[in-house]
C-alpha cells in the first residue's frame, strides 16, 4: 500500500488516491474527487469512506501529538476466542519492498526515501473578502452526498446516514463543545483557526457563531488570522498548536506541548488537542460532502 498501487484494482487505487488526498490536503478536495469514487461505489459507500477517513485523521492526531506509545504485542486486535496469530508485525519487511518510496508519507523535500516527519504545505489564508465570498458560495452549495431527513443541523444530518455508528459521534462532539475545562471561547478559537487553515467553510461558519456568542466581534474574529495580539500568551500557544496539530501534526515535539503546560494543566492541553482531533474529523466529514450552511 506504500508503492504504485498496480496490484489494486482501480476502484481500490482511486479510493487510496482519495484518502491521501483528504488525509494531507482536504483543501484541494475537489467535486471532480467525488464523482471519480461514484464511478466505484455508491453515494453512501463515499460517505461511509469519508466518515472513516476523518476518524483515522483525528485519533492519528490524538495518539502522536500525545506521544502515545504502541502496543507491544498485536493481542489487542484479536477478538475474544480468535487464534489467529498478531505477531507478524514485526516481521521485517520483504527486499521486494525495502527500498520502496512512500507514495502515502509526505516526504521532506528533495526527499526520496527518507523517513523524516514533514507536512503537506498549505496556501497562505485568504482574504476577509474571500472568505465571506465563500460563506455566500456555500449557503446555497448542494449537499454532494446523502443526508437524513430531520430537523438537525445539517453536519448531523449528514452524520445520521449511519444512525446507529454515528449516534455516540454526535453526542461526543456536542459534550465536547458544551463542557470541559476550556472556556467555550477558547473552543471556538481553535474550531476557527483549525477550520480556516483546512478550508472547511462550513465548519468555520459555525465557529463564527460560536465566537459571536462568546461575545466576539467580526473584526476580533477575523484578527485571529494573524498575531492574535488581543489573546493572551496561552491562548496564543493553544491556537498556534491546534493549527499545527491540523496542517503538520507529524512535526507536533515534546516542546510544543511542553509550552502549553506552562500555562494550562495536564488534563487542560489534552483538552486542547482533543479539539484538534475533533476539528481534523468535523472539517473533513462536512467540506467533503459540500454541506451548505445552516440557515
Amino acid at each position: 500500500m506504500e508503492g504504485d498501487w498496480k496490484e489494486f484494482s482501480e476502484a481500490e487505487r482511486t479510493a487510496l488516491q482519495f484518502t491521501v488526498k483528504l488525509s494531507t490536503s482536504p483543501h484541494e478536495v475537489t467535486q471532480a474527487d467525488l464523482d471519480g469514487l461514484k464511478k466505484h461505489y455508491t453515494p453512501n459507500q463515499v460517505s461511509e469512506m469519508i466518515v472513516a477517513i476523518a476518524g483515522y485523521n483525528s485519533i492519528n492526531r490524538w495518539t502522536d501529538a500525545l506521544n502515545i506509545p504502541g502496543e507491544s504485542t498485536g493481542k489487542f486486535f484479536a477478538k475474544p476466542g480468535s487464534k489467529d496469530d498478531f505477531s507478524t508485525f514485526k516481521t521485517p519487511t520483504s527486499e521486494k519492498y525495502a527500498g520502496q518510496t512512500s507514495s502515502v508519507a509526505p516526504l521532506t523535500k528533495g526527499e526520496t526515501k527518507s523517513c523524516k516527519p514533514a507536512a503537506v504545505l498549505r496556501p497562505k489564508l485568504e482574504t476577509r473578502d474571500e472568505v465571506e465570498a465563500a460563506w455566500k458560495a456555500a449557503v446555497t452549495r448542494k449537499p454532494q452526498l446523502p443526508m437524513a431527513d430531520g430537523p438537525e443541523a445539517n453536519w448531523e444530518r449528514s452524520l445520521n446516514i449511519f444512525a446507529k455508528s454515528s449516534a455516540s459521534r454526535i453526542a461526543g462532539l456536542k459534550v465536547a463543545a458544551e463542557k470541559g475545562d476550556l472556556s467555550s471561547k477558547l473552543k471556538a478559537e481553535i474550531a476557527w483557526a483549525t477550520a480556516r487553515e483546512d478550508r472547511a467553510w462550513y465548519a468555520l461558519d459555525l465557529a463564527k457563531r460560536r465566537l459571536k456568542t462568546a461575545g466576539m466581534t467580526d473584526d476580533q474574529i477575523f484578527a485571529l488570522d494573524g498575531d492574535a495580539k488581543e489573546l493572551s500568551e496561552k491562548d496564543r500557544l493553544a491556537l498556534a498548536l491546534a493549527r499545527k496539530i491540523t496542517v503538520a501534526p507529524a512535526l507536533v515535539t515534546d516542546a510544543d506541548v511542553e509550552g502549553l503546560r506552562k500555562h494550562f494543566a495536564d488534563r487542560e492541553v489534552a483538552e486542547i488537542v482533543h479539539h484538534a482531533c475533533n476539528a481534523a474529523f468535523f472539517n473533513r466529514v462536512t467540506e467533503a460532502a459540500g454541506l451548505p450552511l445552516d440557515k
